[in-house]
């Protein structure tokens, strides 16, 4: 009897600590894509700007948890004396929901702008601009930086101020956990 108890004691043991493994293992495994994908998936709509109702039905969608439009236009860029044209991109409040981890985001604030472009660094003046509209933020160039985008990541709000008429062509999605 004793030693009957012995081994399923240490089979139960082996058991629990097997769940505990895999439970961990996986917590890790949904940390680390969180960091690789901050979302869950990206609609293009092409040529067809991504309105309201597009936005809505997404995040009306069953397994949906949020649905954000990503407006971009194209703007000059300049700093330090040199120009470029950059395709700079509206990150608001909606778009931000549909992050699962809003670390690429650090740093974006209506005063600082995530910039890759070349000979840009942190804490820059740079000025943006288009069709007689300008503002000037402080750049932010995220870890790990890849120049050769010629991006600039803003808020929606500061986005809408130098180029009203910025259209969204995707929108960013976050399913509901478990889905």
């Amino acid at each position: 009897a004793a030693a009957t108890v012995s081994a399923l004691l240490v089979g139960v043991t082996l058991i629990v600590m097997t769940a505990v493994g895999a439970a961990t293992g996986q917590s890790t495994i949904d940390a680390t894509l969180d960091k690789q994908f901050p979302f869950d998936a990206s609609v293009s709509t092409g040529s067809q700007p991504a309105g309201p109702a597009m936005v809505q039905a997404i995040d009306r969608t069953q397994g949906v948890a949020a649905a954000g439009a990503v407006p971009q236009a194209q703007l000059s860029l300049e700093s330090s004396g040199r120009s470029t044209t950059v395709t700079a991109q509206g990150y608001g409040p909606q778009v931000r929901s549909a992050f699962r981890d809003t670390t690429p985001l650090n740093g974006l604030d209506d005063r600082h702008a995530l910039i890759q472009a070349p000979g840009v660094a942190s804490g820059d003046k740079v000025t943006l601009s288009t069709g007689g509209r300008s503002v000037t933020l402080s750049a932010v160039v995220p870890e790990g930086a890849d120049t050769s985008l010629n991006s600039a990541t803003l808020t929606t709000a500061t986005l809408t101020k130098v180029a009203p008429g910025a259209q969204a062509h995707l929108v960013l999605v976050r399913y509901a956990d478990g889905t």
